[in-house]
């Protein structure tokens, strides 16, 4: 059986660039530290599940390049310009494979097994 592509959307783990309600609340460092945790987490929780080829899809696509920045061993591909959107249709329509979209780090595995070839969307 083939591998299901699930593609995760994240903003690359910048102080005071990401998740900037929350960094109102805790602070921009704790923010980041939250951030980079989760992320880091749910990239080894579906790394780990061998139904799945994960690929981050990330923002600003300049990101891409940056060492040190995503976790080893995932495929890293910009999300290109504009609105949350559009750049979701743009990379989901890169592939003609079954594949699932990951909209926030927090999201369970077991919603991802039951994509079974649709597009799965969640939001945070």
């Amino acid at each position: 059986m083939a591998k299901q592509l699930v593609f995760v959307f994240a903003r690359a783990p910048r102080y005071g660039a990401v998740k900037t309600r929350l960094a109102r609340d805790i602070g921009a460092l704790a923010t980041l530290r939250f951030y980079r945790f989760v992320l880091a987490r749910l990239v080894r929780r579906l790394k780990n599940d061998r139904r799945f080829e994960i690929v981050l899809a990330v923002t600003p696509d300049s990101a891409v390049r940056e060492q040190g920045l995503w976790p080893s061993g995932v495929r890293v591909v910009g999300q290109g310009p504009g609105e949350l959107g559009p750049r979701m249709m743009r990379v989901l329509r890169s592939v003609k494979v079954p594949r699932s979209l990951v909209n926030t780090p927090a999201v369970p595995v077991g919603i991802q097994s039951q994509a079974d070839g649709s597009i799965t969307t969640t939001s945070s």
